[in-house]
């Protein structure tokens, strides 16, 4: 069962994943952290698995675009 995530840990979240994307930049060329952001926000289930994946120790990451579903992966 997904739980809402509250929003300042939702905020909290965005930050961590802004803060280590904007690191590493040359892993994320020509993709544009605004856009990922407005999708991982209009999704519960992919912010509830990062969130679950940070609280683990796992650091997630923008690998590519998803051209074919309009996507992150």
């Amino acid at each position: 069962m997904i739980i809402d995530l509250i929003e300042a840990r939702v905020e909290e979240l965005g930050l961590l994943l802004q803060s280590r994307f904007e690191k590493n930049m040359h892993r994320h060329k020509g993709l544009d952290w605004a856009k990922i952001k407005v999708k991982l926000v209009a999704n519960k289930q992919k912010l509830w698995s990062l969130y679950e994946m940070e609280k683990t120790g796992g650091e997630s990451d923008v690998v590519a675009p998803d051209v074919r579903r309009g996507d992150y992966i």
